[in-house]
């Protein structure tokens, strides 16, 4: 239900559920008892792992934002506008719209009736609609037990605004009743695009901003989410002079008057689009003006400490983008997409020489690259001097591609001399070997030339994925026709079908093959993401993400073909039949892998949104590898599809108002909780009740067990933050910030990304056709034999 006067539709009440205190947060490696602590705790986890917590992914249709979407407002009297507002004001879902979205929502409301008996749901069916309760009285009830009643000023059927779950009780009228119906498809386009269209106009405003000119998109994306809405009455000044400024002002609406700004000087009108006090991002000096509204005017507020934490200082910034403008003019990097680069020049390290310190030596093999941010260093070799590299010169490119001598030495030859430079291990980790990234560049351009008529021998030639279809961007894919993959056994069901383990009949190498149902892929609109599935996995390059080998497709279904980790997903690592959850030091092992996956695709803009212990396998050695890109996605603002696992769902995919790669720092979090405690922390662990889950990501108190490390509960607690704009991870420093935090404080990532780092447990795999690792499944296989496809949307798989 989701509100206080309300009982269990769609699941039972009760919001704000937390995980009870349990002792003794450590646990034994697979395999081994351990005794429980509290009676009630075991309980209540065998009860969550029961269910072992195989629910399927929930999604909902992409909003219309477009502008096209119509929809009809219904008149209401006062009182009934006021018994609506109170029911929403009162239930999570709306909690976080402002009254005049809140307004906006009761005009769409529509009203129906329905007589004595009648059913309003019937679990089981798909739901659409929510209700708010006008008059009359309803009863809820779950396999035919009543389990609640709705009266006036009750809502129920929330569930359905977020995704399209299958009820779970059924309402029935128990006299004749009046209620008012608000369906999914335009709470989640009218709330879309409302802020859709206020980000992208807060990020107009901040382009316009000469001190921000040259600050990439993806960063004034991250800035306006820092922005805060404010309005004010004609009269009310704004900025008065000779205080100290600290908030700088965009408008969004209305006019106001810039007065007294020195002798002589006259008012100044701005209006829409304008700003003023820019200067309070760079410094806390006096106002030297004031500024009243002269109308009702609306501003976009943006104050130095939410700057400051969402890009760091303004002067460190501007000097980091010209670090980022350097990169772009260095030929070897000149490929590189844009958040690569971003992700370059964040990983670069500042560092000092004084006068004849050699920088480089010559003859010693090169690791690093080298931007001179003040001084100037000679190059020399021989005893003569080649070049002096001066302020925003760059040397030493090629150590980031291989491991050749340095030709010459490079020599401090001013008093000081400070550069920022790139270690190509830091590098690798990141963004993957340079190399393939320059391969990928290559069969990119290929890939466009083709399209256009031009033949591959004028660009060094490019090849074919696995069909003979056109070259892929960045992939190495196999040339292994499927006739010649022999199947050997089932291992598990993916959203749209199953995977399968296959062996080469040629050189007997053995792989997993997922076959995916066009059916079932169109049937629920996801087109769009399998596609995105398969050009993610090739843009991918992390020992920490699984590997695509080839794709086929047919009339029934599409396939991709994918590297075998044998040793089972980390969630049956982590649930066993003896205990729920791994010691601290195991799921710091696991934590390290994940957070290298999701950083290598951070670079990439990659927002991967499905993030749980299911979707990583293990592989021989005992590392971790994050699966199964259904749900990836390559965002640069925000974007407005809802999906994902119940209990990882990130606050703002729940409420509807779009996220960003944020989304991902969350689910970390509760991955994070998950492996040490054994359950997640807003588990509805009685009931698996959805809406109780939601209700408690929204606004449940997150507990920890006794005896968690405390390094690892202070991680949690800043990623488990539910305002994205202070989450760890979306502030300055970006993923390193993670991988910064004291839990983390001891790990080799050098030893992690080269797997020479010991695994806390290697499963037992036996010969390479073993599969006793995974879970048995029901295997069986969905097919519709009247599906005829009748689109192409498929071509470029």
């Amino acid at each position: 239900m989701g509100c206080s006067n309300s009982k269990g539709v769609d699941g039972n009440a009760g919001g704000g559920q937390a995980p009870v205190e349990n002792p003794g947060a450590g646990r034994p490696a697979p395999g081994r008892a351990q005794s429980r602590g509290s009676a009630i705790t075991e309980n209540k986890i065998e009860v969550a792992m029961k269910v072992r917590r195989r629910h399927e992914n929930v999604f909902a249709e992409a909003p219309d934002l477009t502008g096209g979407f119509q929809t009809a407002r219904f008149p209401k009297s006062p009182e009934v506008k006021d018994t609506i507002r109170k029911a929403l004001q009162t239930n999570f879902v709306f909690s976080t719209l402002s009254p005049p979205e809140i307004e906006d929502f009761i005009d769409f409301m529509k009203m129906e009736k329905f007589m004595v008996g009648a059913t309003v749901i019937k679990q089981g069916d798909p739901g659409d609609f929510f209700y708010v309760c006008e008059a009359g009285n309803f009863t809820y009830s779950v396999d035919g037990k009543t389990v609640g009643t709705a009266h006036p000023g009750s809502s129920f059927g929330e569930l359905a605004l977020m995704y399209n779950a299958p009820r779970a009780a059924t309402v029935r009228a128990d006299e004749d009743s009046v209620v008012w119906s608000l369906n999914r498809q335009t709470f989640r386009t009218i709330l879309a695009n409302s802020s859709a269209q206020q980000s992208d106009r807060i990020i107009e405003s901040l382009k316009k901003v000469e001190i921000l000119k040259d600050v990439p998109y993806s960063q004034l994306a991250s800035l306006a989410g820092a922005v805060q809405l404010i309005t004010y009455a004609p009269g009310d000044k704004i900025v008065k002079k000779g205080e100290r400024g600290n908030i700088f002002y965009m408008i969004k609406s209305g006019t106001v008057l810039c007065t007294d700004a020195g002798s002589g000087s006259k008012p100044q009108k701005f209006s829409s689009g304008d700003y003023f006090g820019e200067k309070a991002l760079l410094t806390n000096e006096p106002r030297a003006a004031n500024v009243t509204a002269e109308t009702a005017c609306t501003v976009f507020a943006l104050d130095r400490q939410g700057f400051n934490s969402t890009l760091g200082d303004i002067h460190v910034l501007l000097e980091k983008n010209l670090n980022l403008r350097v990169l772009r003019s260095v030929p070897i990097l000149s490929k590189l997409e844009e958040s690569e680069l971003q992700a370059v020049s964040e990983l670069m390290a500042s560092h000092t020489f004084k006068k004849g310190q050699k920088i480089i030596t010559q003859g010693e093999v090169g690791h690093s690259f080298y931007i001179v941010k003040s001084g100037e260093a000679s190059a020399q070799a021989d005893g003569k001097e080649l070049k002096v590299f001066k302020e925003g010169d760059f040397f030493g490119e090629m150590a980031l591609l291989n491991d050749e001598p340095r030709v010459c030495d490079v020599i401090a030859i001013a008093d000081k001399v400070v550069v920022y430079d790139l270690d190509r291990d830091a590098f690798n980790r990141i963004l993957g070997s340079l190399e393939d990234i320059m391969k990928r560049a290559v069969s990119k351009r290929t890939k466009q030339n083709a399209k256009a008529g031009f033949s591959s021998k004028l660009t060094g030639g490019g090849g074919g994925g696995a069909n003979g279809g056109s070259p892929t961007e960045g992939t190495s894919l196999r040339d292994i026709p499927k006739k010649q993959l022999a199947d050997v056994a089932f291992l598990g069901t993916g959203t749209f079908g199953r995977v399968t383990l296959v062996q080469d009949k040629k050189s007997g190498e053995t792989m997993a093959l997922k076959a995916m149902s066009k059916a079932q892929i169109v049937a629920h609109r996801q087109q769009e993401n399998v596609m995105n599935e398969k050009n993610i996995m090739v843009l991918c390059n992390s020992p920490f993400i699984l590997k695509l080998y080839a794709t086929y497709k047919d009339s029934q279904k599409l396939y991709l073909l994918l590297e075998f980790c044998q040793g089972g997903e980390l969630f049956t690592v982590l649930h066993t039949a003896e205990r729920d959850g791994v010691p601290e030091k195991q799921a710091l092992f696991y934590g390290v892998c994940v957070i290298s996956a999701l950083q290598h695709m951070d670079a990439k803009s990659i927002a991967y949104r499905d993030l749980k212990p299911e979707n990583a396998l293990i592989d021989k050695d005992g590392y971790c590898k994050i699966i199964d890109m259904g749900f990836a996605k390559v965002v640069r603002n925000k974007t407005f599809t809802l999906c994902g696992t119940p209990e990882y769902l990130a606050p703002e995919i729940v409420l509807g108002r779009g996220h960003n790669r944020g989304v991902d720092h969350w689910a970390f979090g509760i991955l994070c909780y998950e492996m040490i405690a054994g359950y997640s922390p807003f588990a509805d662990l009685q009931n698996m009740d959805q809406v109780v889950i939601c209700q408690n990501i929204v606004k449940g108190k997150l507990t920890f067990p006794k005896g968690f490390d405390p390094n690892c509960r202070d991680l949690i607690k800043k990623l488990l933050v539910r305002d994205p704009v202070g989450r760890l991870g979306m502030m300055k420093g970006g993923v390193q910030a993670i991988c910064d935090q004291p839990w983390f404080k001891d790990v080799d990532w050098a030893a992690y990304q080269s797997k020479k780092q010991p695994a806390p447990w290697i499963p037992d795999c036996g010969d390479p056709l073993d599969v006793s690792n995974f879970d048995p499944y029901d295997q069986e296989e969905y097919y519709d034999p009247n599906f005829k496809d009748s689109g192409d949307w498929d071509k470029e798989f």
